[in-house]
């Protein structure tokens, strides 16, 4: 499909053009109808940290400030961060840094927290066949019964997330340094 997109004279035109950048990025469906049979595996990505949140920051046509890729937008309404129109771009990005939620995410990911808080059989039974993290933290934000034990069991994470992410920070693995 790209080796036909670069072909095309449309992209040759745009392509001129500095203000272009041709970007694959993964896609993900947002309902039921996809086929989840096509993996009954999950796939070990999912189990790292969310490299996106925290270091992208998405800014909609509306001058809204999105915390991570952008690609859950309009499901997760945690990580929409500021309003432009009102809202310093500083200050909005910021704004992550008080909340245990991202930090979480960044540091285990969002599969990782659900492991956590569920226990692997649920994560099993219940993430087979997911393909994208960003579908995982969806879940992680919009299925009430996470996010029931995510509120009772968070506390007795806090130091280790903290830890690990200011270890981060330190070595200079988060980009976060570079704009406090």
């Amino acid at each position: 499909m790209k080796s036909q997109i670069v072909k095309s004279p449309e992209y040759q035109e745009l392509a001129s053009s500095p203000l272009f950048k041709l970007m694959v990025n993964s896609w993900m469906a947002f309902n039921d109808e996809y086929d989840r049979d096509v993996k009954k595996h999950i796939s070990p990505a999912l189990f790292d940290g969310c490299s996106q949140v925290l270091e992208n920051m998405v800014v909609t046509p509306h001058y809204l400030a999105s915390s991570c890729c952008g690609l859950t937008y309009e499901h997760i309404p945690e990580m929409k961060i500021g309003d432009l129109r009102t809202d310093s771009l500083l200050e909005s990005y910021k704004s992550q840094l008080k909340d245990f939620m991202k930090l979480w995410i960044r540091v285990k990911g969002p599969l990782n927290i659900v492991k956590d808080v569920m226990g692997e059989k649920y994560m099993q039974d219940n993430f087979s066949g997911s393909n994208h993290i960003c579908e995982v933290c969806s879940k992680l934000y919009n299925t009430p019964e996470i996010v029931e034990k995510v509120k009772e069991k968070y506390e007795n994470y806090i130091n280790d997330i903290i830890f690990r992410f200011s270890t981060e920070f330190e070595i200079g693995r988060l980009p976060v340094k570079e704009v406090l």
